[in-house]
This record gives structure tokens, sequence and C-alpha cells, in this order.
């Protein structure tokens, strides 16, 4: 059985997650396009709503996440500009860079346990996770 989106939630979206810092996106080289598509188009979230976003993420008790070898992820949460509030969709779809073309499997394989998933996700089932049903077009 492989994922899809049956939910259409938007949370793939909202906040985008990344393991490159603010730091590491504003001085990204050209030649980083995927980084420098990030520092045009997307905003850091504040702390705050960082650590909720976070919390909501791995769940209240968690405070760390590590990956196979024993590293700590610290992802970073970022605002697209292209993410509508309203319809919860991207308004600049066809033209996504692959970040956002490729997810949740960016850089990984299907059966990778360290994708860091929305608990509404529909690709859960390919990590071997059930997604939990979300109501469509809900509101935080």
């Amino acid at each position: 059985m492989k994922g899809q989106c049956v939910a259409n939630c938007g949370a793939c979206c909202d906040p985008v997650l990344s393991n490159y810092g603010p730091y590491d996106i504003a001085t990204a080289p050209a030649w980083q396009t995927e980084l420098v598509w990030m520092r045009e188009n997307t905003d850091p979230l504040p702390r705050g709503e960082t650590l909720v976003r976070w919390r909501e993420l791995v769940g209240a008790g968690d405070r760390n996440v590590v990956d196979r070898d024993g590293m700590i992820i610290q992802p970073h949460f970022y605002r697209c500009h292209h993410f509508d509030d309203e319809t919860r969709s991207c308004t600049n779809y066809e033209n996504r860079p692959p970040m956002c073309r490729d997810y949740p499997f960016y850089g990984g394989t299907h059966g990778d346990n360290e994708v860091a998933l929305p608990k509404t996700c529909g690709y859960l089932v390919d990590v071997g996770r059930t997604p939990v049903p979300v109501e469509i077009g809900r509101k935080r």
C-alpha cells in the first residue's frame, strides 16, 4: 500500500519544515537553489509558534527526536508565501520546487521512519503508521 493525499488538509505546508535554519538559508550560495528558493519564498515562524508546532508534531511529552545515529533532529518551521490559509492549498502548485514536489520523502525512501509527517498525513502508511482522520478545512 502506498500513501496518498486523502485529507487535503494542507498540514504538509502549514508550516514548511526544514533541517536548515534561517542563517543557513540567508547565507546560501546561488548553487543551493532550494535554499535560495526558501530565502525568497518563506519566512521563519516566530519562536513561540515554532515551539507550539514542534509539540504538535512530536507530542507534548517528547523534547527531542533523534535520527538512527543518535543525533538530535531540530527542524525549523517556515511560512510559505504561496500557501493560502483559506483554501489550505498552494497558489504556485505547478511551479513548486523539488522539496515540495517530492514531499514527503524528499531525500529519503518510502520506508524511512525518520520522515516527519503531520499526524493527519495519508503518507504515514508508508512509514508504518496510521493517519489520524481530520476534518477537511479545519483551522488551528
